[in-house]
């Protein structure tokens, strides 16, 4: 397999462990053969161990390196075969045991994140949607006159915000009645004239963008909102058993502060999501 060690190309070259061996062994031998009356005996011991203990240590580590060559063509092997990468190839060797005992996903090996969209850069504030000239967020919208119909369209607006410019991260929705089973629908979330934030042209399900998901739904853009431009959005009910049918809802842009003209730029800290 391309770039995995190959134990065989170890016992080559004069700078490698195997090498190193065959170099100390025969210095051993010549040493042990020597008959020098000449030299000190003591000298000649400290000279002996000294290169023992050199010995043993290259044994050791060509033997180590050897070893994990083999595992690592074995593991790979394996790993590259069911397309596995990443913290998952821990995952799929060992159990969560081994991988709590080696502290496998915290620090000591990486660290692993998760991001919802849309993460934040600053103070996060939501704005209410609201009927043009009106100031209630909640809205009551009715549904189609027969099953599956969708009724009539209410076209909403962001309040206004001239002391703050702002980025548009998301949109959520809160759904507070619903009766026999009809839901909330919307579409052309967008800023003044510009293009849909939504990737469908059509209606989506309002649902997606509940308040209580443990995430937002991602936007296909994030422009800057700055007065006295204003957030549109459509929205209406598909009839659930019964005809005409009102739905509870409400529809709140979630901005980033980039500059607010009281408290200065928006910085991360406390109070964003």
């Amino acid at each position: 397999m391309p770039g995995l060690p190959r134990v065989g190309l170890a016992l080559q070259g004069r700078n490698n462990p195997a090498a190193a061996l065959e170099e100390i062994d025969s210095r051993l031998e010549a040493l042990y053969a020597k008959q020098d009356a000449k030299q000190d005996n003591s000298r000649r011991r400290h000279i002996l161990n000294a290169r023992i203990r050199k010995l043993e240590a290259l044994r050791a580590k060509y033997a180590m390196k050897a070893g994990m060559a083999y595992a690592l063509q074995g593991q790979a092997g394996a790993i590259a075969g069911s397309g596995i990468r990443g913290v998952q190839a821990v995952e799929q060797e060992f159990g969560p045991d081994v991988i709590a005992a080696h502290n496998a996903q915290m620090a000591a090996q990486g660290l692993r994140y998760q991001v919802d969209a849309p993460p934040p850069s600053g103070q996060l504030a939501p704005i209410p949607m609201v009927v043009t000239g009106l100031t209630n967020p909640i809205h009551n919208v009715t549904a189609g006159a027969a099953f599956g119909l969708i009724g009539a369209s209410t076209n909403l607006v962001s309040e206004t915000i001239s002391w703050a410019v702002l980025k548009v991260l998301a949109l959520t929705s809160q759904i507070f009645a619903t009766p026999t089973s009809s839901t909330v629908v919307c579409q052309d979330f967008k800023m003044g004239g510009g293009p849909n934030l939504f990737l469908p042209e059509n209606w989506v399900d309002a649902s997606q963008f509940d308040v209580d998901n443990d995430s937002f739904v991602g936007l296909r853009g994030q422009p800057v909102l700055r007065s006295p431009n204003t957030m549109q959005l459509t929205v209406a009910a598909r009839s659930g058993t019964g005809p005409a049918e009102v739905t509870v809802s409400s529809f709140h842009t979630v901005t980033t502060v980039i500059r607010d003209d009281a408290f200065g730029p928006g910085l991360p800290g406390a109070g964003q999501y």
